[in-house]
């Protein structure tokens, strides 16, 4: 398997090369059936050695890599042409659906042959074709290898949907943060809290010592490769950790309520900041956001995802009152300037966009913040009660 990702890390290499000379000499893209032609005579010149299915899902990648960057270029984008893939990192190889055979704990892989394979049931779905032969419901699968020596097999099925699970509340306000990863008032007043277990900063002791180990190795030995391993699993395991706790937290967001309200938070932006950065990525807040609009997508779920520019953690809950000062996120309190009310700011905040998340079904698509409401004269949001 090792040996196939290599040979067709070689061959994106060869085509894309062929592509940009293409390109350079003929002022226009290689076709589709042209890139499928060169993938056709490295797969013969190689003796059929690798699956073809692989070998072709090559060519229409660099295609689609090449029509990106183009449209990037004609859009006014200063980009750079797609990139040559360096070796030590394989890329999966994708396979057909008519090419696996499941069979209890045994799989068949094309040129590969048969193997174990563990993992759970598979699901039911749509029959296969009057002509297709293969495990029902089954799309299409990609073989990748995860950290160390271990790979995977990624199978895409096409299944019943998912049994919608009735809310259990109204509506939820979700406050997003580092050290506590969400926090969530539902419209009883009742107060949720994720804690962040913070994994990456539990295990930045070892991972150094792993780090010092690989770096005292020689290049090209077996003991810097069993310590790459060790020092890869270990990310692994991190990783998974934090994949756990998004899952579980999501889960249980969207079994409470049917209208959910969250801060929409740039990301992106954020990672630039060094002081956020490691924070951030420790957290998972991206993923988290992603998990929230599929799942609620699931279940029937209406998400509000609050402006940017509304303070919802500047905004005082019970008087509604936004501090001039901008308290900064170095602060894990709340302090109201007017009414003097003290409180936790992802509990205050996540009140705030409770509020929001109404203010917008019942005003329509433009609400406006709690500050704009009371200096238009309306009346501010009534207090809730302490947990």
């Amino acid at each position: 398997m090792e040996a196939c990702a290599e040979a067709l890390r070689n061959l994106w290499n060869l085509l894309l090369g062929h592509c940009i000379r293409h390109h350079e000499e003929h002022g226009r893209a290689m076709t589709p059936k042209e890139r499928e032609a060169f993938a056709r005579q490295w797969n013969q010149a190689t003796g059929h050695t690798y699956p073809a299915n692989s070998v072709y899902r090559i060519a229409r990648e660099v295609g689609d890599a090449y029509r990106n960057w183009h449209r990037g270029r004609e859009a006014g984008r200063d980009i750079g042409l797609p990139a040559f893939r360096r070796r030590g990192n394989p890329r999966g190889l994708y396979i057909h659906n008519e090419s696996l055979r499941f069979d209890g704990t045994r799989v068949r892989l094309p040129k590969f042959g048969w193997m174990r394979w563990r993992g759970g049931s598979l699901p039911a779905g749509r029959l296969p074709g009057p002509k297709r032969r293969g495990t029902r419901g089954l799309l299409s699968g990609r073989l990748w290898r995860d950290a160390g020596e271990r790979w995977m097999l990624s199978c895409a099925f096409e299944c019943e949907p998912v049994d919608a699970v009735a809310p259990a509340t109204d509506a939820v306000g979700v406050a997003l943060g580092t050290s506590d990863l969400a926090t969530v008032c539902d419209s009883r007043g009742r107060i949720t809290v994720v804690r962040s277990e913070k994994w990456l900063r539990r295990a930045e002791k070892r991972l150094k010592r792993l780090q010092r180990s690989v770096a005292r190795c020689k290049r090209g030995s077996n003991r810097r490769a069993k310590a790459k391993r060790r020092l890869a699993n270990l990310h692994r395991a991190i990783r998974n950790q934090r994949l756990d706790r998004i899952h579980k937290a999501t889960t249980t967001i969207i079994r409470m309520a049917g209208q959910i309200t969250i801060e929409a938070l740039p990301i992106r932006e954020m990672m630039g900041d060094p002081r956020l950065a490691k924070a951030l990525a420790d957290s998972g807040l991206g993923e988290f956001l992603r998990q929230i609009r599929y799942k609620a997508e699931w279940h029937g779920r209406t998400v509000t995802e609050a402006s940017l520019s509304f303070a919802g953690a500047q905004v005082c809950s019970t008087c509604g009152h936004e501090n001039e000062d901008g308290q900064g996120l170095e602060r894990e309190t709340f302090s109201c300037a007017k009414c003097g009310y003290d409180t936790d700011r992802a509990l205050n905040a996540a009140r705030n966009f409770l509020r929001y998340g109404e203010a917008r079904r019942n005003r329509g698509p433009a609400p406006q913040t709690h500050g704009e409401t009371e200096a238009a004269g309306a009346s501010a949001p009534g207090p809730v009660a302490e947990p």
